[in-house]
């Protein structure tokens, strides 16, 4: 992934500021969204914003948090587990 800065954004960000933000990164397109102290709410990719507005979003000036994915997978570096990482990769993740 390129600078991981790059991919955290404010909770308070709407959908449409966040469709600019995914269209404006390189590499992996996904963000992490974080609340005040960079503490991690959840993360958002284009599949969220698809899934929304095929399940009735249809104002983009709504906030991120509607269609979040509040429960992102993820690894911790310094805990890294190959067995999580093997399950992740049979799931598609990436």
């Amino acid at each position: 992934m390129d600078n991981y800065n790059n991919h955290i954004i404010n909770e308070n960000l709407s959908i449409i500021q966040i469709i600019e933000k995914l269209n404006s990164i390189n590499g992996h397109k996904i963000l992490f969204v974080v609340k005040k102290g960079n503490i991690l709410l959840g993360s958002i990719t284009d599949g969220d914003i698809r899934r929304g507005i095929v399940n009735g979003i249809n104002n983009l000036d709504d906030k991120v948090t509607l269609i979040m994915n509040y429960k992102p997978s993820y690894l911790f570096e310094k805990n890294f587990q190959h067995d999580k990482l093997s399950l992740y990769k049979k799931q598609g993740l990436k």
